[in-house]
C-alpha cells in the first residue's frame, strides 16, 4: 500500500446495500480521475491533499454524506492487529451514525 491512502467512498450505490462498509481507496501521487464526496470531478491527489491524508496507509471512515466519523488509522501499528484496527474503527463509526446491527 505505499503510497496510498484507504478513504472509504463516496459511491454507496446497490454494492453498498447489506455491507458494514464500503471501501475506496486512494492513491495520494496520482492524478487519475475520480468523482468526489459533492460530485465534482477531481483527482485522487486532490481529495487526498482536501481530505489531508498525508501519510500511508490511512483508514478514515466516512458518512454517507462524506463526514468523517470517528478516529483516523494512521500507518500502519502492529501488523498482527491491524485488521483489528479498522473493525473497531468501523464499529465505532456505525455506532456513532446510529446503527443498529
Amino acid at each position: 500500500m505505499r503510497n496510498r491512502a484507504q478513504l472509504p467512498g463516496a459511491d454507496v450505490g446497490p454494492e453498498a446495500q447489506g455491507r458494514r462498509a464500503l471501501f475506496r481507496q486512494i492513491d495520494i501521487d496520482s492524478d487519475a480521475a475520480l468523482v468526489d464526496f459533492s460530485g465534482t470531478r477531481s483527482t485522487h491527489r486532490a481529495v487526498a491533499r482536501t481530505q489531508k491524508a498525508r501519510f500511508t496507509p490511512t483508514v478514515r471512515v466516512f458518512d454517507a454524506d462524506g463526514r468523517a466519523v470517528g478516529d483516523d488509522i494512521v500507518g500502519m501499528r502492529l501488523e498482527d492487529f491491524y485488521g483489528q484496527y479498522v473493525e473497531n474503527a468501523i464499529d465505532e463509526a456505525r455506532s456513532r451514525m446510529g446503527a443498529t446491527d
